[in-house]
């Protein structure tokens, strides 16, 4: 590690995460902005799993181990930055010099695990944390159950960038309306992310798209295990016609549909021992310009502020949905209104930016149990 010339030691930080670039998105965008504002103000050595399946983990974790234990014992580092609980809990014990100051940057769902052993594990590793952090309120509480004290956590909300160039959200709907044949005057509803349990997508198209006024068209992009069951739920209630799904999209694709989206719907629903930490797919929406509709859970209740940042529905509330997104195909003028506001309010309070000085804060505030 050099030093800055003319001026004083940058500190040294290894930043040892599972979810880093090459892809792009959720945790990985989170990771890469971690580790972007992490580099503005100290010399970062990253130790990454660049891989997305589970099963790297056999041979990523005793090389990382081995990573952190030579940079901690060599005294080659001042801080390590863990970048989720599950890692923590792998290679904390590792970190040989007490010197080195032990950063944990949790995400929810990585602290929510049932497992009797990983929580034994991640208990016993986090008494000796100088620092832990959650994404949004919802994250507090799985840690306290940990033996981490709400008042020890500091929250640091996730921000992004806008994007790098305005695109013209008529030109996009024409794009993507024509390639998928909908009609240009309907009303587009789409659900974008992983298929999974929580996200509540066969829920919605069950007990939501059928009851939706003639004229609204839903997109569903993504993958992963419940993708049977939301085709199935499609069938089952005849909705080829109204239901377009895309399966898994690229980075350009996705953001192209977001700026051809009336409404991005997330209609996350409570399942036990997974939960949302904070729902990065509402701030990417609100940032292209879609008014973003959501569940009042968990973390999505931190990223969709109803009526500031996007409309909340309680989890499960088909009527709600129904009738929250029937009362916005009635007036598009309000809301095109509704879109514009909520976006400015989520640049504000979703940046890159903001998110940098919270991380910041945190490294150079006081240990836990100083405070």
């Amino acid at each position: 590690m050099r030093e800055p010339v003319g001026g004083a030691r940058r500190e040294r930080v290894l930043f040892v995460t599972r979810r880093f670039p090459p892809t792009i998105g959720g945790q990985e965008l989170y990771a890469a902005n971690v580790y972007r504002a992490l580099r503005a103000s100290h010399d970062v050595t990253v130790v990454a799993l660049r891989r997305p399946h589970t099963v790297h983990l056999l041979w990523f974790l005793p090389w990382a181990a081995a990573r952190v234990l030579f940079a901690t014992a060599t005294r080659r580092v001042d801080r390590v930055v863990f970048g989720d609980a599950v890692v923590y809990a792998a290679l904390g014990w590792f970190v040989y010099s007490t010197h080195v100051q032990r950063d944990v940057l949790t995400l929810g769902l990585d602290v929510s695990y049932a497992n009797p052993l990983y929580r034994a594990v991640l208990r016993r590793g986090l008494r000796r944390a100088d620092r832990v952090t959650a994404l949004s309120r919802a994250g507090v509480e799985p840690l306290g159950r940990l033996g981490v004290p709400a008042q020890e956590v500091v929250i640091v909300a996730p921000g992004i960038d806008p994007p790098k160039h305005d695109v013209d959200r008529a030109e996009a709907r024409r794009h993507v309306l024509d390639g998928l044949g909908i009609t240009p005057d309907a009303l587009v509803v789409a659900l974008v992310g992983r298929l999974v349990a929580r996200k509540g997508t066969a829920w919605f198209v069950d007990a939501v798209v059928p009851n939706l006024p003639d004229g609204v068209a839903c997109i569903i992009a993504g993958a992963g295990p419940e993708q049977q069951a939301v085709h199935d739920a499609v069938e089952r209630n005849r909705l080829q016609s109204r239901v377009l799904l895309l399966g898994a999209v690229d980075d350009e694709s996705r953001d192209l549909l977001y700026a051809a989206t009336d409404v991005v719907v997330i209609p996350n629903v409570p399942v036990e021992g997974d939960m949302e930490g904070f729902g990065l797919v509402a701030i990417e929406a609100m940032f292209a310009g879609s008014l973003v509709l959501a569940a009042d859970l968990e973390g999505l209740r931190d990223s969709v502020l109803d009526d500031v940042t996007g409309y909340t529905c309680p989890p499960r509330s088909a009527t709600c949905f129904v009738d929250r997104i029937t009362a916005l195909a009635a007036n598009p003028v309000k809301r095109a209104d509704d879109a514009a506001r909520f976006a400015s309010a989520a640049r504000d309070r979703f940046s890159y930016e903001r998110m940098a000085v919270g991380l910041a804060g945190v490294l150079t505030g006081p240990r836990r149990g100083d405070r």
